[in-house]
């Protein structure tokens, strides 16, 4: 009777993902000894809500991870430069982001968002606005403190164009 406080009944699986023992087999609603790990993973397209793949059964599990829906990834371009927070205020890359992750942008100098608002939020998978685009400035001068955007080029003397032979 002792024995049965110390043992842990398999949980279901999560939605988008499943869980296999580190050591032995099991289903779902199996009892399993107290020490024993499971390890969760999520299908494509899909994260674990927690960092660690791990739950260990001491007696009664703590919790488990769910699988969340991943928003389509946004890399770091030229024109902008890309900060994510996740739901608990964490820093993560905009290529995992879940539910509830804020997308900050910034625009290069010299360009500028069409768009009103430099924040995204990942809701349902989805980001609630089309990913960030930044267009140049056109009509102001450039000046100095422009960089190149190409690899490898450097600046010309005035009225020298790079493409003209």
């Amino acid at each position: 009777a002792i024995l049965k406080l110390f043992r842990c009944s398999l949980p279901t699986f999560p939605e988008n993902g499943d869980w296999k023992l580190l050591s032995g087999t099991g289903k779902p609603g199996e009892k399993v000894p107290k020490g024993t790990v499971i390890q969760f993973h999520c299908n494509n397209g899909y994260k674990l809500s927690m960092q660690s793949p791990y739950v260990v059964c001491d007696g009664i599990w703590n919790s488990f991870p769910i699988c969340q829906k991943l928003c389509p990834p946004v890399y770091p371009s030229s024109t902008y430069s890309l900060k994510c927070i996740d739901s608990m205020g964490m820093p993560i890359s905009c290529t995992e982001a879940t539910e509830g992750t804020y997308l900050q942008f910034n625009c290069a100098p010299f360009y500028e968002s069409q768009v009103g608002s430099k924040s995204r939020l990942c809701r349902d998978g989805s980001w609630n606005y089309p990913k960030p685009i930044c267009l140049p400035v056109c009509g102001q001068k450039i000046g100095e403190t422009a960089k190149p955007l190409i690899f490898g080029a450097k600046p010309n003397e005035k009225l020298q164009y790079p493409w003209v032979t």
